[in-house]
Parts: C-alpha cells; sequence; structure tokens
C-alpha cells in the first residue's frame, strides 16, 4: 500500500548543521576527510524517522524495520542500530527495548542551539509515496540550506522593492500593496530579460526605466563562494568539488533543478557599474552577464 510522506526541516537547523565539519584523524589536512559532516547525517536521520510519527514514538521498530530503511535509505538493519545508538548519544532518540522515543522539536533546537518558538517553520519535502524517496536524509538538510537561503534573499529583494516607490510603480505593483515573493522573483526575471535585449520590451521603453529596473540586486542565488563560506567550521571550509558534488547529487535524486545562468546582451555600453556587465564575450563581442548557478529546491515553506 502506497503510504505519503513529508519530511520536514525546522528552519535555521539546516544553517547550522551544514557547517558542523569536524576534522577525522590527527594529521588530516586535505581532502575527502575534511567534508566529512557525521552530524549532518545523524541529524537528517532523526529528521526523517520524525516524518514516520505524530506522536513522537515508534512502536517496536524492528516491525517497522523496511519502512525504516526506505524513508532513510539505509540497506541494512545494523546500519540503523548505529544510527540509532548515535543519536541517543546525541539526545535525539531514547530507546527502550523495540520502541523508539524521539525528542521534541523544542529540545531538537536545543541540542542546536537555537532559539525555539511556537510558530517554527519547515522547509518541507512532500513525497506521494515513500518508495519516491532517492536521497539519503543528509542531502534533504542540504537542500533545505538552499532553499531557505533563497527565501530569505527574496524576503530581502522584496523589501528594497517596497522601499523603492518608483520601482514598484514599473512592476505594476498598487502602492497600498506590498511586494511578495513573487514579485521579487519576477524582478529578476525581467532583469535577465532587459539585458539580454538591451532594453527592448514593453515594461523597458526609455534608458530611465532600465535604470530602475536594474536599481536593486536581484539575484536570489548564492556563489559558490558563498556556499563554501556557509559550509565553513573554523578553518575547516568545504572545496569547489565538493560544492559542484552537492549540486549535482541534488540533481539527480530529484530534490532540485540546477542550472548556469548567463546572458549575453545587445547593449554595448554598461547599464550599471555596479551590476552590470560583468564579462566579455570574445566570440561574439557582446556583454555578458554571468550569474550564480540557479538551484531551485523542490520544497515548500510550511
Amino acid at each position: 500500500m502506497s503510504q505519503s510522506i513529508n519530511i520536514r526541516i525546522p528552519f535555521k537547523a539546516a544553517a547550522v548543521l551544514v557547517s558542523k565539519r569536524k576534522r577525522r584523524g590527527d594529521h588530516v589536512t586535505v581532502g575527502k576527510a575534511l567534508n566529512t559532516n557525521r552530524m549532518e547525517k545523524w541529524f537528517g536521520f532523526y529528521f526523517s524517522l520524525k516524518a514516520l510519527t505524530t506522536s513522537g514514538k515508534i512502536t517496536n521498530f524492528l516491525s517497522q524495520i523496511e519502512l525504516i530503511k526506505a524513508v532513510t535509505r539505509k540497506e541494512s538493519t545494523t546500519t540503523i542500530y548505529s544510527y540509532i545508538h548515535q543519536c541517543e548519544r546525541l539526545g535525539l532518540i531514547r530507546k527502550d527495548g523495540t520502541d523508539l522515543h524521539l525528542s521534541s522539536w523544542e529540545k531538537c533546537f536545543d541540542k542546536l542551539n537555537l532559539a525555539y518558538h511556537d510558530k517554527v517553520q519547515f522547509i518541507e519535502f512532500r513525497y506521494e509515496d515513500i518508495s519516491h524517496i532517492k536521497a539519503i536524509p543528509e542531502y534533504h538538510i542540504e537542500a533545505a540550506e538552499i532553499a531557505e537561503s533563497s527565501h530569505f534573499s527574496l524576503r530581502a529583494i522584496a523589501k528594497k522593492i517596497n522601499q523603492n516607490v518608483q520601482l514598484k510603480q514599473l512592476l505594476g505593483i498598487r502602492p497600498d500593496h506590498h511586494a511578495t515573493l513573487e514579485d521579487a522573483r519576477r524582478l529578476f526575471d525581467l532583469q535577465l530579460e532587459s539585458f539580454a535585449t538591451g532594453k527592448i520590451g514593453s515594461l523597458v521603453t526609455s534608458e530611465e526605466d532600465y535604470q530602475l529596473l536594474h536599481s536593486v540586486q536581484a539575484c536570489p542565488f548564492r556563489s559558490s563562494a558563498s556556499l563554501i563560506k556557509a559550509r565553513a567550521q573554523g578553518f575547516l571550509k568545504s572545496t569547489i568539488q565538493h560544492i559542484a558534488r552537492v549540486k549535482r547529487k541534488l540533481s539527480q535524486l530529484g530534490l532540485a533543478i540546477v542550472q548556469d545562468l548567463s546572458c549575453n546582451s545587445e547593449a554595448r555600453k554598461r547599464a550599471n557599474s555596479e551590476f552590470f556587465y560583468r564579462a566579455w564575450d570574445k566570440q561574439n563581442s557582446q556583454p555578458r552577464w554571468n550569474l550564480p548557478t540557479e538551484v531551485s529546491v523542490f520544497a515548500q515553506i510550511a
């Protein structure tokens, strides 16, 4: 029988967990060992189990072992026991015979040194059937961190739109209405379009309109350097190769659409010295705008 499931990652939890890197071995200085994040694995396992119960208790987990394997993507019962043991050490799970008692969200926040409140928001991954889950738990956390960052970026962009009456008017937003996240994303799409076409279009008809449209930096996506910074723990840093692998895995596992963003322009002069243009396409002899990779995560804010 099919069973739908929602895996939820609390707001801010993913941002904390992606930075929980630790050195494996006293003499390791480079390579894969620096990309080890066991906290991400263990908390990811806990979040997956939380999706299986609303009461916080999994009764006789051995009778549900195949279900647990499916939602956590673990193939071995021994591995399940190992993860349960590590979560017990962290205080996320209490094992009582064959019953598992999962800690509350409040205690989870306490373990991450986050302030808990009654109106916690979640990044939610919705599956119509558990068999559709392809991602191991830590990739839900990686995807949630990116989705949360994009959400906050769009909120910041919407705030900038609201502070600019002329820009609101250009975008067709009523003076008594507030710009939404959809308006923020639309601004970015319009910037791309106007840069590529050199101000040709029904919305941007003059140099003044063009300057106004590009008066706000509306790209909600982060560069690889920013993603690395978010995943740094002290002097232990991620790498370009690791970030590339994360993006590739998110795409392969059906958690996100990943695509490079760049476009050439018909206009030869700079429209804005702060944002445009970033490069020159020698082959086509045109200005070129190179942007951070777009990572659109298939998750909802709940």
